[in-house]
């Protein structure tokens, strides 16, 4: 099996927590790697001393990066390098990031009241991080996070707790078809408690994935809406209806913005919620004027009058 490609993804992911990064030199293929308690960059093989894993401490809630590999986190050290430090996450382990000013990532801390950037230092033995007081000596990064920690579904939102959440397609790409209800995503769905599932996605899943689904404890129900298409009211109460009486529900489309939108704000309006401008709409992500029309008039079908 050959060398995985690098980078992966665009460089400018976010640091988030539970997730997996390669961080490297912006524009190159020299990572940070975990070489015992140092971290030098080297080209990219993609292997566990490559990895961090974002985590946050319990109780300070700071965020920090801890190698996969080593388990040690990465860490300023006394003489102000960038280590591999074993124990938990403490102010010289904890870091933020922002855009460069000349593009890429860098990683800063707050330390002794001050924010301090990292910067980019090397010996005889190869490439390394350094803590400097000032941002114009901060190292130009890329964050790529790994493929394996991208959640199979985008964007979820619980709009009511442990009852109504919303999502992209399980692994969204740029088009409908790209939903792929794998091992993955039935195992994701079973851990947050999902227990029906409402795709307004163009296609509808392929039996051998429903009943993964209900293998699973988890009942489907499919009612096609084209991309940026505008659901009839009659598909709005059917919606509804399979929605009553269930337990946890999703709902996704594609990327999961306007017909999941749609949907969960009709499904908020047959719940009683009434809205009052189109700007509540819009923070659904309701994005078409024939979504916000058909909402309108269910606002005034339910409640008598249109919501603005």
């Amino acid at each position: 099996m050959g060398q995985p490609s690098f980078p992966p993804g665009t460089g400018d992911d976010i640091l988030g927590e539970g997730m997996a990064f390669f961080i490297s030199l912006l524009g190159t293929d020299q990572v940070a790697t975990a070489e015992n308690q140092d971290v030098y960059f080297r080209p990219f093989s993609g292997n566990d001393a490559q990895t961090w894993f974002c985590e946050r401490h319990p109780n300070n809630r700071r965020l920090g990066l801890r190698n996969v590999a080593t388990r040690g986190l990465l860490s300023r050290n006394d003489g102000g390098n960038i280590s591999n430090f074993a124990g938990n996450i403490g102010e010289a382990q904890s870091f933020f990031q922002s855009r460069h000013l000349l593009g890429g990532i860098q990683l800063e801390q707050s330390f002794d009241d001050m924010v301090n950037f990292v910067g980019r230092a090397g010996n005889l033995v190869g490439e390394y991080l350094q803590v400097v007081p000032d941002e114009i000596r901060s190292v130009r990064l890329d964050v790529h996070t790994t493929e394996d920690s991208l959640p199979p579904f985008r964007r979820l939102e619980w709009v009511i707790p442990g009852q109504l959440a919303r999502s992209s397609a399980p692994h969204y790409q740029n088009q409908d078809s790209d939903q792929r209800m794998d091992l993955s995503a039935l195992q994701w769905l079973a851990a947050q408690g999902i227990h029906h599932v409402i795709s307004v996605n163009e296609e509808v899943l392929d039996w051998t994935a429903q009943e993964g689904l209900l293998q699973r404890d988890i009942t489907y129900f499919h009612s096609r809406i084209p991309d940026f298409g505008t659901p009839t009211l009659d598909q709005l109460q059917q919606i509804h209806e399979s929605q009553q009486n269930q337990r946890a529900t999703l709902v996704y489309c594609g990327y999961g913005h306007g017909r999941t939108g749609t949907v969960i704000s009709a499904l908020q309006i047959l719940r009683g919620r009434r809205f009052r401008s189109r700007a509540d709409f819009e923070r659904n992500h309701v994005e078409t004027s024939g979504q916000l029309q058909v909402l309108r008039q269910l606002h005034k079908k339910v409640f008598g009058n249109y919501p603005y």
